[in-house]
């Protein structure tokens, strides 16, 4: 990867909108695979005709992956867990929708 031909946000003057390249960090490997995983579960249910239900999760980089364009350690993918759940109910022709979701 060439960082010569990357235009980064800070690389454009505020003023006069001029390009400025500015960015000092040098790609020192950009084959590095580091690969990720998460899970997700959801379960869903309709006990009657009228009503339906579900709910949900999901749990992301489960093995907080290193990730660096510079050669540096330091930077971790934070674990991060989602849930989401909602409800259907249907009256006549009319469907009423509830949907609930969770991000930490």
């Amino acid at each position: 990867m060439d960082n010569t031909l990357m235009t980064l946000p800070d690389d454009v003057d505020r003023v006069t909108g001029a390009i400025v390249p500015s960015h000092a960090a040098v790609v020192t490997n950009p084959t590095i695979i580091n690969p990720d995983a998460s899970f997700g579960v959801m379960f869903s249910s309709r006990p009657t005709t009228k009503v339906n239900y579900y709910i949900g999760t999901g749990f992301f980089h489960l093995t907080q992956t290193k990730y660096s364009f510079t050669g540096g350690n330091d930077n971790r993918k934070y674990f991060k867990f989602s849930g989401h759940g909602g409800s259907q109910y249907r009256y006549q022709s009319i469907k009423f929708n509830a949907f609930y979701y969770l991000d930490v």
